[in-house]
C-alpha cells in the first residue's frame, strides 16, 4: 500500500483493500507512522482468513545459519535470471 499504486492516504488505501476482499495489507517501506496507519486499519484475522494465513507459515524455512560467501556467490550466479 505504500507504493503510490492506489489514491488516498494509507489508512484509505488499507481500508480499500480489505473492503476489495484481501486478508491483509503489505506495507513495506519502514515508515513507522504509516506502520501504526496500517495496523490500525486492518482488522484481527477470523475465521478463513486466519487459517489461510497460519497454513503459510509451514511453506516458510527457518534459517539456522547464514553465509554471506555462498549467498553472494549464489546471487552471482543467478543475477541474469533475475535482471
Amino acid at each position: 500500500v505504500s507504493m503510490q499504486a492506489l489514491k488516498g492516504s494509507i489508512a484509505e488505501r488499507v481500508k480499500g483493500v480489505m473492503e476489495a476482499g484481501c486478508d491483509g495489507a503489505l506495507h513495506c517501506n519502514g515508515n513507522f507512522q504509516e506502520m501504526m496507519d496500517v495496523a490500525n486499519n486492518v482488522p484481527v484475522l477470523q475465521a478463513q482468513a486466519k487459517t489461510r494465513f497460519e497454513a503459510s507459515f509451514k511453506h516458510i524455512e527457518t534459517l539456522t545459519s547464514f553465509d554471506e560467501k555462498e549467498a553472494l556467490a549464489l546471487l552471482e550466479e543467478n543475477w541474469c535470471q533475475l535482471s
